[in-house]
């Protein structure tokens, strides 16, 4: 029993579920228990010994390997019902032993449960049925190491984590200590468990398998290459090397796969166990370990084992080598600065340019506090050695971390500093950037832009192929978006597109910047498909850029704040807010988005509110405050106030066009309203800086949609107002305009209401067509309605299965709209002949085949009439019927396609899976979820003749398909999911042998023999009873296995 003996009988607790597998297992044969040392393999025998009546447990002893004395030993057993036979592995070398064990057991497997380290391939290869449990059955959960040690989830999760769940390390930690607290327990623990492997496990090892234990140890995880030049001193070994990892494999020596697929790792604690214990000293083999690695060029696992091994002047070689793709890539500032950090103060002293590295990455992450104290150390380390090139670059580092904390002043009197005194160009480069990169937050935009265009010259002379990417990036989002020069932004941003592949967290930062430029182009649909693909990369990133997390739930407040989407945009200003910490551009930005949330939902006073109380805290980021003023304003006119905030007037000075077209918009709107003539002016050179594209009304409905009424009231620019007015959807604001006195006015909102495409729009043209005696007005509303008339109607989704439901354009009619339920059944009838001409006369005759003809169409016009105002609520009287087509006595239901039928669509579905079996794991699972409700088509409907076909033909498709499920579920592995569908095939098809064949196999590999065995005995049943037929061959057969103990 080695290490599971009698010292820990009083912590390992009983654990039913083991008991209960170990009886299942009994039932169809022998069982196995498999696992390295300490996993309570003997305890988990005898509690067996004390639950299963007849049992009788027997540890072996290494003289067992003499035939003579297993047999004596197993003499004791033959009166017993169940042995439990433990420590088999001692019979390895023994195969005569083995033979005679091997042939008692199979005279009667159920009465079997044999342990052991390890079972001999001899008695595993044996026919009979078998069940295993291994170290991952017997590994504590965490559920149970929570009730073991009395601790909250959390810790057990942490443990688990640390332990594997590795039993006699519970055992140990559970050893009772009123005076301690658990985490104290942990070193004791730890060196009792060494004490134990050292006395009952390393000391039975051969001395080659320790050797080689010790030595391969030292790495994290080895391949048999590595382990070659770990043993290169040992030739005789290296011979043996495929050898030994199979003996130590054999032996379940805590080895396990690790990634790539060819290198294998120790269970953490087994190695702390083999690097204390080991015979020699380790900082050479870390050596060794580490030129190996480097080699393979794994730069990561080099500088891992140059730090485990004490090796700091390699570590620092390695570390200078590291490249920014690692840290930025990935997001792995933390690793890096372990990594730095790990080296002693001179090592660190010696290597500033590490430190400096590391005070800039982790204050881009938002570590703001502790990347600013790395550089001020590093600057007191270069002050004190008087060393001015060092200087240089920790104030240059200064500089760029006071940017991004929003301190565009200091960073800029910093840069500027740098630059008089600066002879490096390469350092020169960087300080024009940082200046450019202030002058964007001082909204400082023409500077900028010259400081940005003198760096990338810099750059291009300098030959340096990644600053160029940080250049034009930072341009784009600080100077040119802001400036309105969207054309300019996409091509800066689209020419640093491949500099990105495969660098998730510096493609987060480019598609920020897209992000941004559909914000002010008002390209939500665009600006949501950047969004979803920045969360796809996070994901594959550590930790990310602060700043990036900022912007991420702007953009995301802003797209739902643009769609309308209150919730999403109240939860993502929440997130951004968090983020703010103080940033006066941040902050700023919020403010603005927070004043246009709350002036879109009609609270315009509580946007001035907002406004108010950030622009005291913006002096320090200009365009900013320039900004929210605007917001200011904007809701200051939605309450019909002319207000004009001082800080606006800075969008001029900065050429701000972005910003400008709504300011210059505002200013006409309100220059209107008080009739001072320039608003013509200020309309004038809105419309100059919109061109062609309305990017006002997306950017900004309201105020889009109180500009272009101005237009068009005026009479400027009047196609180009009522396209935008139409897609504005302005529908209550241009009902109020079809009674202007003006019949100029008239007939364009007229036009405009028909550019919405909404058939709301109908009652309110027909109503003024009622009213209108201006002929030429007249006729531009007919116009406009018969337009609309003939546009397709709002799309129709019919559920037919399971319960009977119609949405119009997304809208769940309600069962009251329904005059009587036959119309209800005449929609179902033509939804069941969806796009098919079908003559009157077979109509009659299918609905009413009783009926007198004449009564019978008497009866449908009055249906189909009420089913035209059902479905056609906003058409005027005697308007068309846009849901069919009419062909003399012919008609076809949804002409123009609008219609979705769910039996339609699920019967598309299902062949197209069972034409492209077998099913991926992925269409399986979608196939299952949509037949998961198992659902009849129009169940508890009056008996119907011609409904008949539709139900037969959907039921059979529908067993069909849980036929494939259930088939294709054995194919991948899912053995309940097989049960569960084939048990559906069956009872909806009881002579469906292949249902049977499902179930056979899926009981029997769940270790269920007898209960497949049952299967095959209703399957008998159900062929007679249903078919008058015998089970075909094939049945039979898998029967005649079952019994035979052979796998199907």
């Amino acid at each position: 029993m080695e290490m599971e003996g009698n010292r820990f009988l009083t912590v390992f607790p009983i654990r039913p579920h083991l008991i209960r597998r170990i009886q299942e297992g009994l039932h169809q044969g022998a069982v196995w228990v498999a696992a390295p040392p300490g996993y309570g393999k003997s305890m988990l025998l005898r509690s067996l010994e004390l639950h299963l009546p007849g049992s009788r447990y027997l540890p072996l002893s290494p003289s067992a390997i003499d035939p003579a004395n297993l047999q004596e030993a197993l003499a004791s057993l033959q009166q017993s019902r169940f042995c439990l036979l433990d420590d088999v592995h001692l019979l390895a070398d023994g195969p005569e032993a083995l033979q005679d064990l091997r042939e008692a057991i199979a005279r009667a497997p159920d009465r079997w449960v044999i342990a052991g380290r390890w079972i001999p391939e001899l008695l595993c290869e044996a026919p009979f049925p078998q069940t295993w449990l291994t170290e991952a059955e017997l590994a504590f959960s965490i559920p149970e190491i929570a009730r073991a040690l009395g601790v909250d989830r959390e810790t057990a999760a942490q443990i688990h984590a640390r332990t594997r769940g590795w039993p006699i390390v519970i055992a140990l930690l559970a050893q009772p200590d009123a005076n301690r607290p658990l985490p104290e327990r942990w070193p004791e623990a730890q060196n009792q468990l060494f004490e134990e492997l050292a006395r009952s496990l390393l000391r039975t090892l051969p001395e080659a398998l320790r050797a080689f234990l010790f030595r391969t140890a030292v790495p994290l995880m080895f391949n048999l290459n590595l382990a070659a030049a770990l043993l290169e001193d040992h030739p005789e070994l290296q011979a043996q090397l495929p050898n030994l990892l199979a003996e130590a494999q054999r032996r379940r020596l805590f080895l396990e796969p690790a990634t790539p697929p060819d290198r294998w790792r120790y269970h953490e604690l087994f190695r702390e166990f083999l690097l204390r214990h080991g015979p020699e000293p380790l900082p050479p083999l870390f050596a060794r370990a580490m030129a190996w690695f480097e080699g393979q060029g794994d730069l990561e696992m080099a500088i891992e084992h140059a730090l485990a091994g004490g090796l700091e002047a390699e570590a620092v070689r390695l570390l200078r080598t590291l490249p920014d793709a690692f840290i930025w890539d990935r997001g792995r500032r933390r690793t890096f600065q372990r990594w730095v950090m790990s080296l002693g103060e001179p090592a660190r002293r010696d290597a500033p340019d590490l430190m400096l590295r590391l005070g800039k990455e982790l204050h881009r992450a938002g570590h703001w506090e502790e990347g600013r104290a790395i550089l001020r150390e590093v600057l007191t380390w270069a002050e004190q050695q008087k060393d001015a090139a060092l200087r240089d670059q920790a104030a240059l580092m200064l500089a760029s971390v006071l940017y991004i904390e929003g301190r565009f002043a200091e960073s800029l009197a910093w840069s500027t500093h740098g630059l008089r005194e600066v002879r490096s160009p390469a350092l020169r480069m960087r300080l024009l950037k940082t200046a450019a990169d202030a002058c964007t937050g001082l909204g400082r935009l023409h500077e900028a832009r010259r400081l940005y265009r003198e760096a990338m010259a810099l750059a291009e002379e300098l030959g340096d192929p990644h600053y160029p990417v940080f250049l034009r990036h930072n341009r784009a989002v600080g100077v040119e978006i802001p400036a309105g020069r969207f054309g300019e932004a996409r091509a800066l941003l689209a020419a640093n597109a491949s500099s990105y592949e495969g660098r998730p967290a510096q493609r987060i930062t480019h598609l920020i910047g897209w992000a941004m430029l559909a914000i002010e182009q008002g390209a939500w649909a665009e600006l949501e498909r950047i969004l979803g693909e920045i969360e796809i990369l996070t994901r594959e990133v550590e930790e990310g850029q602060a700043s990036n997390d900022f912007w991420f739930w702007w953009c995301r407040a802003m797209g739902a704040i643009g769609r309308g989407q209150w919730e999403e945009a109240a939860s993502a200003l929440t997130h951004a807010e968090i983020l703010v910490r103080g940033h006066p551009e941040r902050e700023g930005f919020l403010a603005q988005a927070q004043a246009w949330q709350a002036r879109r939902q009609g609270r315009p006073e509580e946007a001035i509110r907002i406004a108010e109380r950030a622009l005291p805290r913006l002096d320090g980021a200009p365009l900013a405050r320039a900004l929210v003023a605007l917001e200011r304003d904007l809701a200051a006119q939605a309450l019909g106030r002319a207000e004009a905030h001082p800080a606006v007037e800075a969008l001029i000075a900065m050429r701000a066009g972005a910003s400008f077209v709504r300011l210059r918009a505002l200013r006409a709107l309100q220059a209107h309203a008080v009739g001072d003539p320039r608003w013509r002016r200020h309309l004038q050179a809105a419309l100059r800086w919109l061109g062609r594209e309305d990017r006002l009304s997306a950017r900004d409905p309201e105020l889009g949609m109180a500009f272009w009424l101005l237009c068009l009231k005026e009479g400027i620019r009047e196609d180009e107002a009522i396209r935008a007015l139409g897609g504005l959807r302005a529908l209550p604001a241009l009902q109020g305009l079809l009674r202007d006195p003006r019949e100029r006015v008239r007939r364009a909102a007229a036009r405009a209401l028909a550019a919405t495409r909404e058939e709301a729009a109908m009652p309110l043209l027909y109503e003024a067509l009622n009213r209108e005696r201006h002929p030429t007005v007249r006729q531009t509303l007919e116009n406009a309605l018969q337009f609309l008339e003939s546009l397709p109607p709002p799309p129709l989704e019919i559920r037919l299965l399971g319960r009977f439901e119609v949405r119009r354009g997304g809208q769940l009619l309600p069962e009251s709209i329904w005059p009587r339920p036959a119309v209800a059944r005449l929609l179902q009838y033509f939804a069941l002949h969806r796009r098919r001409w079908l003559p009157r006369e077979r109509i009659l005759e299918d609905l009413w085949p009783e009926r007198d003809p004449e009564d019978a169409e008497e009866i449908f016009r009055r249906l189909f009439s009420w089913l035209h105002q059902v479905l056609e609520p906003a058409m005027r009287p005697k308007g068309p019927f846009r849901y069919f087509a009419i062909e003399g006595e012919a008609l076809r239901f949804d002409p123009h396609d609008v219609v979705e039928v769910d039996v339609e669509r699920m019967e598309t579905e299902i062949r197209q899976a069972l034409a492209a079996r077998p099913m991926s794991r992925e269409a399986w699972t979608r196939l299952a979820g949509r037949l998961e409700g198992w659902p009849l088509l129009l169940p508890g409907f009056p008996y119907e003749a011609w409904l008949i076909p539709h139900q037969e033909r959907w039921r059979s498709l529908r067993t069909e398909a849980a036929q494939a499920l259930a088939e294709d579920a054995l194919v991948l592995q899912e053995l309940d999911a097989a049960i569960r569908w084939a048990e559906r095939a069956v009872e909806e098809a009881p002579w469906l042998e292949e249902g049977y064949h499902v179930l056979m196999r899926a009981w029997a590999r769940q270790g269920q023999r007898a209960r497949a065995l049952r299967i095959y005995e209703q399957a008998v049943e159900a062929l007679r009873r249903e078919l008058q037929a015998a089970p075909s061959p094939l049945t039979r057969w898998l029967a005649e296995r079952l019994r035979r103990g052979e796998p199907i």
